[in-house]
């Protein structure tokens, strides 16, 4: 797979965002399964069962706590979403947010191999950390899909809000 640059996250007009300058917080490592999917050429996904998954929870509601912001729950059928993101870009859709069908997404996708990783890299995007901290989103689902190749490992990772 060849790298594939993010694109900016899209949304429906926000009632009130959050503008402070991304505080540093600690991040739960959340490491994708890649020794799953070695040498098989084969796409895998994550789901409830992985830390990631969870990792990346944890790690977007600290960047919100340092700001004075609500969690996030987990939603399963945003999971789904997000899920069905990451699916349509495997299988060659367009890598942009023309797809979404959720009030907001974020995505991300090269060799982005743990949870900290990609949520460090949407923390200091100005426009992912926008949609980080909207104050109006109360719950979010999470996806990713990975492979690991001859030319090294890939993800795409999305996370949904609402």
């Amino acid at each position: 797979p060849t790298a594939v640059p993010t694109a900016e996250p899209t949304q429906a007009p926000v009632e009130e965002t959050v503008t402070a300058t991304p505080a540093q917080v600690g991040m739960s490592y959340g490491v994708v399964p890649f020794d799953l999917a070695a040498g098989t050429e084969q796409w895998w996904s994550i789901d409830s069962s992985d830390s990631a998954y969870w990792a990346v929870q944890e790690n977007i509601n600290a960047i919100r706590a340092a700001v004075g912001l609500s969690p996030l729950a987990m939603d399963g059928g945003l999971s789904a979403a997000a899920d069905a993101r990451c699916e349509s870009f495997v299988a060659g859709g367009a890598f942009d947010h023309s797809g979404m069908t959720t009030r907001s997404e974020i995505c991300a996708a090269g060799p982005i191999g743990s949870a900290s990783s990609v949520c460090s890299y949407w923390q200091n995007s100005p426009a992912h950390y926008a949609n980080i901290t909207n104050a109006s989103f109360t719950s979010m689902g999470v996806g990713c899909w990975f492979c690991s190749t001859a030319e090294g490992q890939y993800t795409y990772w999305t996370v949904t809000f609402n």
